[in-house]
């Protein structure tokens, strides 16, 4: 499995309201884990994904270390 560009999604502990933070980057996930290690995620619960192309494009929006992992750096 190749991995998915996606925005970390935040949940609040009180009333689980999912939510993204606005200055969050996109990380690369692989079986729900990114790989800086930073994040979990549920790939499949949030559409917050993004084409590697866009990513290659403006590495700016992307977590460093994802990009270094994932080899696009």
């Amino acid at each position: 499995m190749k991995w998915v560009w996606q925005l970390p999604v935040k949940r609040d502990k009180v009333d689980s309201f999912a939510w993204v933070h606005g200055g969050a980057k996109y990380h690369a996930f692989k079986y729900g884990r990114s790989l800086c290690g930073r994040y979990i995620n549920n790939v499949g619960c949030y559409d917050t994904r993004v084409n590697e192309k866009e990513i290659i494009g403006c590495p700016d929006m992307a977590c460093k270390k994802c990009l270094t992992k994932a080899g696009l750096n």
